[in-house]
């Protein structure tokens, strides 16, 4: 088996194993990403802010009920998610930027 780990801006970004070095290079072309192959142990990806936000955001679902109920004349089920979003995004900041 075939292991890589692209590095982009020297933090890693994917890893995962390959068949041809031509496909991989696809997906991670050389003059973007530094590629490190072979058998060696995978580096894991650092988790990003978006990363942590997508994972602790409420649900799209939730949304959707909430702007129903809205739409209904009862807003207090959408301004609770909104207010969920907001804890989020207080709670995990976007790099180097103040939101």
């Amino acid at each position: 088996m075939k292991y890589f780990t692209a590095f982009e801006n020297g933090k890693a970004v994917a890893n995962g194993t390959f068949q041809e070095e031509e496909l991989l290079l696809i997906d991670y072309p050389k003059d973007k990403y530094v590629l490190v192959y072979g058998l060696h142990p995978l580096v894991e990806p650092e988790e990003t802010y978006a990363d942590k936000r997508r994972k602790a955001y409420p649900s799209i679902t939730e949304l959707a009920d909430a702007m129903y109920w809205a739409s209904e004349g009862k807003p207090e089920q959408l301004n609770e998610y909104m207010q969920k979003v907001k804890e989020v995004k207080n709670s995990i900041p976007k790099e180097g930027n103040n939101e």
